[in-house]
């Protein structure tokens, strides 16, 4: 199965737009403000984006636009599961902590607005995609793709998989990993991250291993779900 993993290049001029990156300046709609904590109203961080490309294989319109937002305070794992027989509630994005914030805009938004600033948190790298092809693992109950920080392919679940449908009753599909204690690099000028694992580097949901999912009609930009699950101490040393 086909799967790109996402690298990070060197770090990138403050001044650049690039619409794959960490940190930098996200890529809005003309409607859309820069996402606030529903916890602390603190501007949220911009972890990574990106663009859909047609080469990701993936059952979604290419040239969407993804987004992953979190609290630079505020860094709790992802709301538990609220479905009932695996679908979502309806406005499932607003049943979370508030800390966070997922936005995928279809690509008749591509040319809508950046920021006037760019994220003052995180170190500004550009994203490259580097195609690979993914061994799946069968045990007879669960397929499991490779770990790693990737876009498409399959979840390398740590735990009972998850997987959903969308409150508009579409498939949820699999976008992409964030491995666990995956470090995105931190601005000298930022603070440390609370409760954070490193002090050069802050981390999505505790540094737990995440999987992140859209509506397959992306109904909405918000209507995306995370689920984040725990690496056993044993595994977590063999990924390193």
């Amino acid at each position: 199965m086909r799967v790109h993993q996402i690298k990070s290049q060197r770090e990138t001029s403050k001044k650049a737009v690039h619409r794959d990156s960490i940190g930098g300046y996200p890529v809005l709609a003309q409607d859309q403000e820069w996402p606030v904590c529903g916890l602390c109203r603190t501007k949220l961080v911009l972890f990574f984006q990106l663009d859909l490309q047609k080469k990701f294989d993936l059952p979604l319109k290419s040239g969407s636009h993804l987004s992953v937002f979190m609290c630079p305070i505020h860094n709790d794992a992802p709301s538990d599961s609220i479905t009932e027989n695996d679908q979502l509630p309806e406005e499932y994005w607003t049943k979370t902590y508030g800390h966070y914030r997922l936005i995928m805009n279809h690509p008749r938004l591509k040319e809508g607005a950046r920021a006037a600033e760019p994220d003052q948190f995180l170190t500004h790298q550009q994203l490259e995609f580097v195609q690979l092809e993914e061994e799946i693992d069968w045990d007879g109950v669960v397929e499991r793709g490779i770990v790693g920080f990737k876009v498409g392919g399959v979840p390398s679940w740590r735990d009972t998989p998850e997987y959903n449908r969308c409150a508009c009753g579409a498939e949820m599909i699999f976008v992409c990993e964030i491995p666990a204690e995956y470090p995105f690099l931190k601005t000298d000028s930022a603070p440390v991250q609370p409760d954070g694992l490193s002090r050069s580097a802050y981390h999505l949901f505790l540094g737990l291993e995440t999987y992140i999912f859209v509506c397959k009609d992306i109904c909405t930009p918000n209507s995306l779900w995370a689920v984040s699950q725990a690496v056993a101490p044993k595994e977590l040393e063999l990924l390193r």
